[in-house]
């Protein structure tokens, strides 16, 4: 196997090392000579190597070139052919079947049924959608006060099945996963604390309403009759929100605060500016009281969701994506398991890098560092910022420049490029 000085480079054992690759650059045939180094020099066997790949098939074709590296030292050197036996077995997968590995191999400390099976995106996309059916005829069938505060809101079509509200919360369910939150802790955002209390809401725009008056006198001749009209209805939902004692009396009046919402102030001074800060008040008091509320009742529907989608993946046997790497966290939690896994897995291996999440960087770290230190050795990722195409599935480049700063802290050698392209062809570049 011939290697160029850079790739030579980031076959390096010695330490861990962040290798910046782009595609054509021969990124697996750098992965496949650095796991034979791992063998004939570092002195591990293939199951103490953990190589993740980012898809089966390039698990499968990294497996296959070892193999045929270790068949050709086999035949120079019979202690090669234990090497070669173990391969077979050898953690070099998706991230998502290590973690199926793992798993079944502490079903007790996980909770789980050693014998579940990995549900693949389309077995998993269709229970979701039966799930999310289920959910809403569970909620309606029980008279759910949440999605009674929906249906108000935004109208019984809305919550019909297969409505526009069933296909929002499958979204944020999806979109939740994918970040790594699970739907039992997802919470409302604490930026609405930081809005006026609900009695200061009250109290600002009756002050406006009380100026109305001053300001009609003042227009005088200006003042015209749909301009009156406009000033008046701001005024009406001053009275009717300063009649309300709770934030939740806001369901019955959002018909009538959503006109005001959408007024028009026209070109006539101090008209405009009256029309124009009674639509920044009502948006303010919708935002305080009535957001929170409506964003409490999907927060229910989500969790609903969840229980009712977990129901049917347990009928089935089956763990999805987001499943495996939930089980996993929570098991690394347990000291005793981080630490048989310490002993038994020695070093990681992780191609394409920059498409990994938030909550697998917690999970790998939980696996190479002891503290905030890696353990000399223990990690060495490959990727390639420009390459980063899955956000929509909670991937984060951010991830990978932060293990990269983390990396090379201490050591400019630990960052290694290459540089070369292998699919680059005279032709096209002339």
């Amino acid at each position: 196997m011939k290697l160029s000085a850079e790739q030579l480079a980031a076959t390096a054992i010695d330490d861990n090392l962040v290798v910046n690759a782009g595609a054509g650059s021969g990124k697996t045939t750098v992965l496949t000579a650095r796991y034979i180094r791992l063998l004939e020099e570092g002195g591990m066997s293939p199951a103490q190597i953990v190589a993740i790949t980012f898809t089966k098939k390039a698990a499968r074709e990294m497996r296959e070139r070892i193999d045929e590296q270790l068949a050709d030292l086999s035949r120079e050197n019979p202690r090669w052919k234990e090497a070669r036996e173990q391969l077979v077995s050898a953690p070099i997968s998706t991230i998502h079947s290590f973690y199926a590995r793992v798993l079944r191999a502490f079903p007790v400390e996980a909770g789980i049924n050693p014998a579940f099976r990995v549900l693949d995106e389309l077995e998993s996309s269709f229970m979701l959608d039966q799930a999310v059916t289920a959910a809403f005829r569970q909620a309606a069938a029980e008279k759910c006060p949440h999605q009674a505060v929906l249906t108000e809101i935004l109208g019984a079509q809305a919550l019909e099945e297969g409505g526009s509200l069933s296909q929002q919360i499958r979204y944020l369910y999806k979109t939740l996963l994918n970040r790594g939150i699970p739907v039992a802790e997802a919470s409302l955002s604490e930026l609405y604390n930081e809005l006026p209390s609900w009695q200061q809401c009250q109290e600002s725009i009756a002050a406006l309403a009380a100026g109305e008056a001053e300001l009609a006198a003042s227009l005088a001749g200006r003042d015209k009759p749909e301009l009156s009209r406009t000033r008046q209805t701001v005024v009406q939902a001053a009275r009717d929100l300063a009649a309300l004692t709770e934030p939740s009396g806001l369901v019955e009046l959002y018909p009538t605060l959503l006109v005001v919402t959408g007024l028009k102030g026209g070109r006539t001074k101090g008209h405009q500016e009256f029309v124009k800060s009674g639509v920044q008040e009502v948006q303010i008091i919708l935002s305080r009281g009535l957001a929170p509320v409506l964003g409490q009742a999907v927060l229910d529907l989500l969790r609903r969701l969840d229980r009712v989608f977990a129901e049917i993946k347990a009928r089935a046997g089956g763990l999805d994506f987001p499943d495996l790497q939930f089980a996993m966290w929570h098991l690394l939690q347990q000291p005793q398991v981080a630490a048989a896994l310490s002993k038994k897995y020695l070093t990681y291996m992780l191609d394409e890098f920059q498409d990994t999440d938030r909550l697998q960087h917690r999970i790998i770290a939980r696996l190479v560092q002891q503290g905030d230190i890696i353990l000399p050795g223990r990690l060495f990722i490959v990727g390639d910022e420009k390459q980063s195409i899955y956000r929509f599935r909670g991937a984060d480049v951010g991830v990978f420049n932060l293990v990269r700063k983390q990396l090379i802290r201490d050591s400019l050698q630990r960052e290694k490029r290459i540089t070369c392209n292998f699919r680059s062809r005279k032709p096209l570049i002339d």
